[in-house]
Order: structure tokens, then C-alpha cells, then sequence
């Protein structure tokens, strides 16, 4: 059985690439927190042409803080989240990053507070846990 898993201590960036990596070929949408509203004007000279949504709220979503942007699983999204270091996406104006495949989040953060949450199962987090990582908490939203 799968469970949402926290790890809550700050991950170097190899670390954060490889959950990434985890993750990656099953993503189909991506979601952010809305941090500032300038985030218009980020999306238009960083992310420009690229559909999105903005979204006011979603049952079971893991962590949000008010309205979150929500990206098909581009090439170009996929681009943009690959050239950004863990700590690149703390204060930033999206943040809080959120994979999710078939409808279910299987890797979200919570990035002020360092906390990578992720669908694992016992297995997986054993594993995980062994290759330095500390998804040590069980999760419950």
C-alpha cells in the first residue's frame, strides 16, 4: 500500500534532481502556489505562449495556499523545472512545485518549510531512506 511520505530537512540539489527523476516519465499536469501576484509578469517573459490555468481550489490537494497555476506536462515546463535548483523555487513568484499523474499528486513540496512530500511505498521509502534521504513521517493532509 502507498502512503504520503515527508521529508522535512533540506535536500541538496543532487537529491532534489533525482526525486525529480522519480517522478518524471508518469507526470502529466504540474501545479504551483501562487506566491505573488507578479506572477503574470514572470510567466510572460519566462514561460511565454505555455497554457496554464489558474485554479481557486482543489479537494485533496496536499498544500495550497489560496489560487495555484496548473501546467500540462510540457516539453517546455519539463525544461523549466530541470533547470531549477530546490532552493530556486523558495519565495519565489510560483512555488511550491507539484507533480501529478492520473490526478493524483505523487511528489508536492512545501518549499518555506522544506517539507518534499511523495507517494512512496514501504519499499520505496526504505529505499529512499537508505540512499540518505529522511521520509521519515507520515503524511496526512
Amino acid at each position: 500500500m502507498k502512503k504520503y511520505y515527508c521529508n522535512k530537512n533540506i535536500i541538496r540539489d543532487d537529491q532534489w534532481k533525482y526525486l525529480v527523476g522519480l517522478v518524471l516519465r508518469d507526470t502529466d499536469t504540474i501545479e504551483f502556489n501562487i506566491l505573488s501576484r507578479r506572477y503574470k509578469s514572470f510567466l510572460h517573459s519566462t514561460l511565454s505562449g505555455m497554457f496554464y490555468e489558474v485554479i481557486e481550489k482543489r479537494e485533496g490537494k496536499i498544500y495550497q495556499t489560496g489560487e495555484f497555476l496548473r501546467f500540462p506536462f510540457t516539453d517546455g515546463i519539463k525544461q523549466f523545472i530541470l533547470h531549477k535548483d530546490y532552493a530556486d523555487w523558495r519565495n519565489h513568484f510560483i512555488e511550491d512545485v507539484c507533480f501529478i499523474s492520473n490526478g493524483i499528486e505523487v511528489l508536492s513540496t512545501v518549499t518555506h518549510e522544506n517539507y518534499i512530500i511523495m507517494l512512496l511505498s514501504e519499499h520505496q521509502r526504505h529505499e529512499l531512506n537508505n540512499n540518505g534521504f529522511e521520509f521519515e513521517i507520515e503524511w496526512v493532509s
